[in-house]
């Protein structure tokens, strides 16, 4: 219940602050869907930012979805979350890299970029990664599948900064997961951490829901079906249930 609360205040905060009109025509699309909208379409029209009892009344509403339809509740959230985001892209921030270039890609939210230690034992999951972004009309590419040899880490910076969605194997601690999981982290990727061992995994992320699974061919079909829940959740639902046609992905390596 407090952890319900918490999510309740902190949506609330952001939408008060970042929501217009556009935004709200948005949600009412993804709660038509769920059939939610006819218990409260009188509170939900009235909703505005200048009536004073528009945080409270903003705060009543996803309460009320948060009690009625969870699934919803959080498809709501994570479509927050990446709006925000991606209004964000157009802020100017002062960064330097000395070690990449700045890719002319857009975001494509459809695509999820998959990290994970560089061993052929991984193929495996990579192949249950796959399954699962494409029960939830996602596609997705694995970081090591674009390196090459003259340029390796410049295109997986690309795919990171390419992807909506960026799906993390922390199994072994393996270097180049930490050290691309710190490039998704800067530019303000949702990361979903997987791992076969909780052990492997940042203190810091911890916190973050990761999803623990088994090698074998039982787990590897639990990894699948809660990856591809998690996906449904974190996915914005202008792909999802809207019926937006999902964008064009740009090549990854950017040649002259």
């Amino acid at each position: 219940m407090e952890d319900l609360t918490r999510r309740l205040v902190a949506l609330q905060k952001s939408i008060v602050e970042s929501f217009d009109s556009a935004d709200w025509t948005h949600v009412e699309q993804l709660r038509q869907q769920s059939g939610v909208l006819r218990y409260y379409p009188k509170l939900f029209h009235n909703l505005s930012r200048e009536h004073r009892s528009y945080p409270v009344d903003v705060f009543s509403v996803l309460k009320f979805i948060a009690a009625n339809d969870p699934v919803t509740f959080s498809r709501i959230e994570s479509c927050v979350v990446l709006r925000i985001l991606d209004r964000r892209e157009n802020r100017r921030v002062s960064v330097a890299p000395k070690f990449f270039t700045i890719p002319a890609l857009p975001v494509v939210w459809d695509l999820v970029a998959v990290v994970m230690p560089l061993h052929r034992d991984f193929s495996r999951v990579f192949e249950a990664i796959e399954l699962a972004c494409g029960g939830t009309h996602l596609h997705c590419r694995r970081g090591d599948d674009v390196w090459d040899d003259s340029a390796a880490m410049q295109d997986v910076f690309n795919l990171i900064f390419h992807s909506g969605i960026v799906v993390a194997d922390f199994s072994g601690k393996s270097a180049n997961v930490m050290y691309e999981i710190g490039m998704a982290h800067t530019l303000g990727k949702h990361v979903v951490p997987i791992s076969q061992s909780l052990d492997d995994v940042p203190f810091e992320l911890i916190s973050h829901r990761v999803i623990k699974y088994s090698p074998d061919p039982d787990g590897l079909l639990v990894l699948q079906a809660r990856l591809e829940e998690t996906l449904r959740q974190v996915t914005p639902p202008a792909m999802d249930d809207i019926g937006a046609a999902p964008a064009k992905v740009v090549p990854i390596r950017q040649r002259s």
